[in-house]
């Protein structure tokens, strides 16, 4: 997307109080901390918004969750289609 490439290892879909959520799972092949985490899962999410608009239509979330390369945790990104990143 946007010329850059992304590693995603799972796709899934989430319901929180009757909106949609598209949730993406990044795994990590270097983890720098949770700064790092964020900054790259804006970037995934800039680059999906830019491309795939439309997203909007059907899912009121987009989540990000960066993935530590052991498993042992990570960090999340949310953003909310009407009102940016939380």
């Amino acid at each position: 997307m946007n010329d850059n490439e992304y590693r995603v290892g799972q796709v899934s879909i989430l319901g929180i109080e009757g909106k949609l959520a598209l949730v993406f799972a990044l795994p990590e092949d270097n983890w720098n901390g949770n700064d790092d985490a964020n900054r790259r899962n804006h970037a995934f999410i800039d680059a999906f918004v830019s491309t795939h608009p439309d997203y909007s239509l059907v899912f009121n979330f987009l989540i990000a969750r960066a993935y530590k390369p052991d498993g042992s945790g990570g960090f999340a990104t949310v953003y909310e289609s009407n009102r940016g990143y939380h």
